[in-house]
């Protein structure tokens, strides 16, 4: 495959212009093309399609299935995307091991015209990534748990058996967010620091680990709920509506805690050849055409405008996308870098994780 060169325009890219710096010229990636590392998922493959054909220049999406192996493959520099799609949650430990680089946001047109006020949870400057996406946690559950009682208890000490059969429970093998769901569980504040109510939450996670059906996966959990390996689980949003779409037999709800949502943050590898072609990849994804094809697969904007008369009426309606206006969301908040890894330890000994 021979180099892809990328014309720039204005008109239809937007990035890589400002002030005519690079107007008119040539960008150009190697025989590689651009790697895009993101959190691996069915329709993921629809991003690269779309950029593949659109963007000009060569894609390659790398996916991962779990966030703390992909970050230690990161540190120790056995992968090197150029651009790294993280949720927000994982972000802490990107800028504390120094993954990033800083965004330079004159490259980033469609961002600057938007005029963004919204800035991620955990890089509250917008100083290495932007976010404009994010989604929503709640519980999945096939036909036959429809009548589930809507508690994040269900996933841990009160399991929901219509059948008088230990159900099949879905966790996400991420630390962070099953102590995220447990304090949530418990009543606490989602982004509590205090030592009693860590413990409280490790002790739920341990006792229900211990005592349940409990299935771990990586990233697609859903999926397991949808060819039955599961009887529910814990889910995103995005990928619960994508699925429910075509799957009427499967129902999503938002528990009576509240849920909480949580960025998908786009930002450049500090080691990347192309940072210049990495920074017009992102603002070819914030282009307004572009746009709305991503969020119908990745989620919900967050404040970013787009026209909603070029988006699916499925979309604008799902109860799914737009929680009832009586559950509570909570917002993510960072706890440090220090805290996420020992909440990551502990839960990996509790479930026997060895990475």
């Amino acid at each position: 495959m021979k180099r892809r060169e990328l014309l720039l325009n204005a008109m239809t890219m937007g990035g890589l212009t400002a002030g005519g710096l690079l107007a008119g010229g040539q960008l150009q990636a190697d025989n590689e093309g651009l790697i895009v590392a993101i959190p691996g998922f069915n329709r993921v493959r629809k991003v690269a399609a779309l950029t593949e054909s659109d963007f000009g220049v060569s894609v390659n999406i790398e996916e991962y299935s779990n966030d703390n192996r992909f970050i230690s493959e990161l540190i120790n520099k056995k992968t090197e995307p150029d651009l790294i799609i993280v949720t927000g949650s994982m972000l802490d430990q990107l800028l504390y091991n120094n993954i990033l680089l800083p965004i330079n946001y004159k490259y980033l047109q469609n961002f600057t015209r938007l005029n963004i006020a919204y800035k991620p949870f955990a890089d509250p400057a917008g100083q290495y990534v932007v976010a404009p996406c994010m989604r929503y946690m709640g519980i999945l559950a096939n036909s036959e748990f429809k009548g589930h009682p809507n508690d994040w208890r269900m996933l841990f000490d009160k399991p929901f058996s219509p059948n008088g059969k230990k159900p099949r429970i879905g966790w996400i093998n991420n630390g962070i967010t099953m102590f995220r769901l447990a304090m949530l569980a418990l009543g606490y504040d989602i982004n509590s620091t205090n030592p009693n109510e860590l413990k409280k939450a490790e002790e739920l996670i341990q006792y229900s680990y211990k005592n349940n059906r409990i299935f771990l996966n990586d990233f697609s959990i859903e999926y397991l709920v949808v060819i039955k390996e599961l009887d529910y689980s814990m889910a995103t949003s995005s990928r619960s509506r994508n699925i429910i779409e075509n799957q009427t037999n499967l129902h999503f709800s938002y528990p009576k805690q509240g849920y909480y949502s949580d960025d998908i943050c786009m930002g450049v590898n500090k080691n990347t050849k192309y940072m210049l072609e990495t920074l017009s990849l992102i603002d070819f994804i914030l282009s307004s055409l572009t746009f709305i094809r991503v969020i119908d697969i990745m989620g919900l904007p967050t404040n970013y405008p787009f026209d909603k008369a070029k988006v699916s009426q499925s979309y604008l309606k799902s109860p799914i996308l737009f929680p009832p206006k009586n559950i509570i969301r909570n917002e993510i908040k960072p706890i440090g870098y220090e805290l996420s890894i020992d909440l990551q330890n502990k839960f990996n000994k509790i479930v026997g994780n060895n990475y």
